[in-house]
């Protein structure tokens, strides 16, 4: 019995102090922090906002429910979370706030994972105009495995802003096998960027994710919206991510809407876009894409979009079922079957760009003219069955892409759905 209880008590010396009683303190650089109950989870918005989380880890034990507290959390406005957030794959829901999860993660190597919010509601307040439900910005780091299910986002604010459905602002790190179901909203005016997962990438990387549900465009006068992202400047990398559901445009004067990206500034590989894109009666935008709606100089290589845009009641300039404007870019190995209305363009609607081995299907496009990769055009037929001396040269069906009999190809290693 004495052997038994010294080494207990060695281990206590070793590995006891690195967990904290929460209600006592916050932790410090190397401390973990268990989370069982709201009173915890408000606990943690303290520390986060009051101290340097740099080096701690917060460990979410079990199930949250949030009913009966709104507009929870107001500590943490204006404060970045520079630890580790592990949810062990538990839920919280019902967190109904005017402000996303976090405010800002950054620092030297943050981690937020492993995380399920589910039928979450979030609406931008006066002293925030972003909205979105896991972070305003995130400016290092990685979120992982975090996954928002059955939840709305509403941007109703006036102020000019960023709105997605999983985070406003990418300016760094990598969102890595994350997910937004449910709607995002665009009720004001003059919306900077706004997407179905992040609303405006800057840096940083989006990989293994997507976006599936509705955004409701209400608002006039609104600039970059994508199904996946708003927008994607230099810096900013997209890969083997998708968007599907729909886009429905009520609004006026709104410039790009893309089935994926908005306006593209950089590149996008080994993604696809199903959206069904909707322009209502008495909407008017600039540019409609199924899978982006402008590039400028954007690489897009082993992309397609096989969605639908429906704009014959609409007054809108230009509408292709890839790329609506495309500028000093390249497209390689990329394809479009977008279900259109006639008198639109097949693959690209206006500019130029460097073309490889890119098609467009001309009957369920309904046109049979791109503005480049003008020798693209083929039968429903030739796209699914096709000669592959002909179409489909070069691209690779080992690794990339797969094709079965009477098929539009896929892409091996980007998911149709994430579980």
């Amino acid at each position: 019995m004495k052997n038994h209880s010294a080494i207990a008590f060695i281990l206590l010396a070793l590995f006891g102090c690195s967990t904290v009683a929460f209600a006592d303190k916050c932790p410090l650089a190397g401390e973990t922090a268990h989370i069982s109950t709201f009173d915890d989870l408000n606990h943690m918005f303290v520390c986060i906002a009051t101290t340097d989380t740099e080096g701690t880890t917060f460990l979410l034990d079990q199930d949250l429910d949030l009913s009966g507290h709104p507009y929870q959390f107001q500590s943490r406005l204006y404060s970045t979370f520079k630890g580790t957030f592990d949810g062990q794959n538990h839920q919280i829901s019902n967190f109904t706030d005017g402000s996303p999860f976090f405010y800002t993660i950054g620092g030297n190597h943050p981690v937020v994972k492993n995380l399920i919010l589910t039928h979450a509601a979030i609406g931008s307040i006066a002293l925030l105009s972003d909205a979105a439900t896991v972070v305003d910005m995130l400016n290092s780091g990685t979120i992982e495995n975090v996954h928002v299910i059955n939840s709305t986002v509403t941007q109703g604010n006036d102020t000019p802003s960023n709105t997605a459905g999983f985070a406003a602002q990418l300016l760094g790190g990598t969102i890595d096998h994350c997910s937004f179901n449910g709607e995002v909203k665009i009720l004001k005016d003059q919306g900077v960027d706004l997407g179905g997962l992040v609303g405006g990438q800057f840096a940083g990387t989006i990989t293994n994710s997507s976006f599936d549900g509705k955004i409701s465009l209400i608002g006039n006068g609104n600039s970059n919206i994508g199904g996946l992202v708003g927008s994607v400047v230099m810096g900013g990398l997209v890969t083997h991510s998708f968007s599907t559901g729909e886009i429905d445009l009520i609004g006026k004067n709104n410039r790009s809407i893309g089935g994926l990206i908005g306006s593209l500034f950089t590149s996008v590989d080994s993604s696809y876009s199903s959206m069904k894109i909707t322009a209502e009666s008495n909407s008017s935008s600039k540019y409609i894409g199924g899978l982006i709606s402008d590039s400028n100089y954007g690489i897009i290589t082993n992309c397609y979009a096989n969605g639908s845009i429906i704009s014959d009641n609409s007054t809108t300039e230009f509408v292709a079922g890839l790329v609506s404007s495309i500028h000093a870019g390249q497209l390689i190995n990329t394809y479009s079957a977008t279900t259109m209305n006639p008198g639109n363009y097949g693959l690209v609607a206006m500019g130029d760009a460097d073309c490889e081995n890119s098609y467009w299907d001309i009957n369920t496009n309904k046109s049979e003219i791109s503005s480049v990769c003008v020798d693209g055009k083929r039968t429903t037929d030739e796209m699914k069955n096709p000669d592959l001396s002909k179409t489909y040269q070069g691209w690779d069906f080992a690794k990339i892409w797969s094709k079965t009999p009477n098929s539009y190809p896929t892409l091996t290693a980007t998911p149709l759905h994430l579980n």
